[in-house]
């Protein structure tokens, strides 16, 4: 696309195709089919060259706000569908840095026994952190043998969870992984998975009931020290959003790439600090570019810039 730097603005619609105009938005975004967002009302028309006329005062400070970004910068945005991390390693080890600067190595509450680990992150499913940590708390108040909970009334255990939502659904997957660990192991232990291989460890907890993929990964990091990097929400989230994640929802197999494609020395501190700066700075849905350790590395954050400097243009028009 060619430099704009006179008005009326007139743009070949074949040179379009790299970019979009949402009039809704008024903000330059990497999908197809800018000719296809103009509409009549925005004086948009087709010449006999085959050029795109635009004379609409706020397209032209769109599209000015977006040439005018410096080039690396746009070329991040462009690209920034997917990224493969092993592609960037050396921006990702420097983001893992930052982020062990400002966060540390957190644990985020999670047990160091594999079975304390395993319930804690049951109740953690779907509700917020307070809450299923005072749960667990409760719990191991209230019952503290795994077998008084294996056997406890589910009416009286229902009660006990209710804090941390979906108490009969974590009550009952609860209580059937407690007797098919008794029932595997002869105790309520999980001690033997450490003498196991990553592989075996996670077939054999994800054949238990309800336990799947991500809550396995997280028991092998916090209570049993192995190097993965468990791809959740957050984790999910933040990486979508410098770059290294398709712009989708996630699924078993998109986790599974992203975390192979992480070196393995990186992937426990990735992790856990990833977790810590998407619960208090890369929020869900508006996170806080302002006090973002990342903003110098994030496509995202700098699209948030680039959308901040067009409504300002469009402002003055």
């Amino acid at each position: 696309m060619t430099r704009l730097d006179h008005l009326p603005v007139a743009v070949e619609p074949d040179r379009l195709a790299a970019g979009r105009i949402d009039l809704e938005s008024d903000r330059c975004t990497e999908a197809s089919g800018l000719e296809s967002k103009i509409q009549p009302t925005d004086s948009a028309e087709q010449t006999d060259d085959g050029r795109l006329h635009l004379s609409t005062p706020r397209l032209r400070s769109i599209l000015r706000a977006h040439h005018d970004a410096p080039r690396d910068q746009r070329q991040a945005m462009k690209t920034r569908k997917y990224k493969s991390v092993k592609g960037a390693a050396v921006r990702l080890r420097r983001i893992e840095a930052i982020l062990r600067r400002t966060y540390g190595s957190p644990r985020h509450y999670n047990p160091t026994d594999p079975l304390d680990d395993l319930i804690f992150l049951v109740l953690s499913r779907m509700t917020q952190e307070v809450k299923y940590r005072r749960t667990y708390a409760a719990l191991r108040e209230s019952m503290p043998d795994w077998g008084i909970v294996r056997d406890a009334p589910p009416n009286e255990l229902e009660e006990l969870l209710a804090d941390a939502g979906l108490a009969m659904t974590k009550t009952s997957q609860i209580q059937a992984i407690l007797k098919e660990v008794e029932h595997r192991e002869g105790k309520l232990d999980l001690a033997r998975l450490r003498a196991l291989e990553d592989e075996e460890i996670e077939q054999y907890l994800t054949s238990l009931p309800g336990v799947g993929r991500k809550t396995a990964r997280c028991v092998m990091l916090y209570a049993l020290g192995r190097p993965t990097c468990p791809v959740d929400t957050h984790v999910w989230r933040v990486m979508q959003r410098l770059g290294f994640a398709p712009a989708r929802q996630w699924n078993d197999q998109d986790a599974r790439h992203l975390e192979e494609s992480i070196p393995e020395q990186l992937r426990p501190s990735l992790h856990v600090t990833l977790v810590a700066h998407g619960r208090s700075v890369c929020r869900a849905p508006k996170p806080i570019c302002s006090k973002c350790v990342l903003a110098g590395t994030c496509p995202s954050c700098e699209d948030a810039r680039v959308n901040r400097g067009v409504h300002a243009a469009a402002a003055t028009q």
